[in-house]
């Protein structure tokens, strides 16, 4: 299975899933999201608070903010001083009236495995089959783990075990308005003016080599 499939999944679930089941709202919190994909592993960190996205990439290189209150989204890069501005007319989610239950949910089936311990927690292993462009020969299998009182899968993991996404260090409970903030002691360009000062600086680290 494809990884861009599992990441997809991934997206889907944090663009639409991030949502607590109780007074429609969305959960609250911070953590450190592992990425693998075969031997390669990315660190990062991830911000949820209600109408407000962030994810730190790229070991800091890139770091994304989406407020929903906005429609706006900004991607930051530190060394350079810079950000970008875009248009983000997506809407936040939306918790429904119901948990997702076991079985049918929509295209979606989601089946119990087993109990598993995962970083000291006791886990729930789901096995969860999606169907791509609606064709029921065309299917796509992956692992979930949950934990009790947190409404997200800690773990999202290919059936191959080649790819995976993963959530630790989660803490509870809305994060610093701060880190939501446009980055006012930057300077915002365009995508074109970010791709060019990034070639300058390969360019220039080269000859400096």
């Amino acid at each position: 299975m494809k990884r861009s499939l599992l990441f997809s999944a991934i997206a889907l679930i944090l663009s639409f899933g991030t949502m607590a089941y109780a007074q429609n709202q969305v959960p609250e919190f911070s953590a450190v999201y592992v990425e693998k994909d075969g031997d390669t592993v990315e660190r990062g960190k991830i911000y949820i608070s209600n109408n407000m996205t962030r994810y730190d990439r790229k070991n800091g290189e890139e770091i994304l903010v989406i407020r929903y209150d906005k429609k706006v989204m900004w991607t930051i890069y530190p060394k350079l001083k810079r950000y970008v501005e875009d248009d983000y007319p997506m809407a936040a989610p939306i918790a429904p009236p119901e948990k997702p239950k076991e079985g049918q949910f929509g295209d979606l089936t989601r089946k119990f495995v087993e109990y598993e311990e995962i970083d000291t927690y006791r886990m729930k292993k789901y096995l969860v089959t999606i169907l791509l462009k609606g064709n029921a020969e065309n299917q796509y299998s992956y692992y979930e783990w949950y934990r009790d009182n947190f409404p997200l899968p800690v773990k999202t993991a290919a059936v191959l075990g080649n790819s995976s996404y993963e959530f630790t260090k989660i803490k509870i409970g809305k994060p610093p308005i701060e880190v939501f903030m446009e980055p006012k002691s930057y300077k915002k360009v365009t995508n074109d003016e970010i791709e060019a000062l990034e070639i300058a600086n390969k360019t220039k680290n080269k000859s400096n080599s």
